[in-house]
């Protein structure tokens, strides 16, 4: 945002909204700051170009991306969880709860 900010780009590309913000609260306030500076942010993934970056699209978007990353993370920590507890060295092994 400070290159931005610094007219150092003439045009945001992003590849995913996942990619360009945490959540769809910090999405939005990113795009109504860039519009507001007068750069256009184009997303190739969700073929946002052709929709016309409307705010209702990239809230449903957005939601979507927040929730997908949120899954991914459960499925992670789950992941981690298991492999520690159920590894042949593991918690389970030596009779820990």
């Amino acid at each position: 945002m400070a290159d931005v900010e610094r007219d150092v780009f003439e045009l945001v590309v992003v590849k995913d909204i996942s990619r360009f913000a945490r959540n769809t609260v910090d999405l939005l306030q990113n795009i109504r700051k860039l519009k507001s500076l007068g750069f256009e942010t184009q997303f190739l993934t969700a073929n946002m170009i052709r929709m016309g970056n409307s705010e209702f699209a990239l809230t449903i978007f957005g939601a979507l991306a927040q929730e997908e990353s949120t899954e991914i993370s459960k499925r992670v920590r789950g992941w981690l969880y298991d492999s520690v507890y159920f590894s042949p060295c593991g918690l389970a092994q030596r009779g820990e709860p």
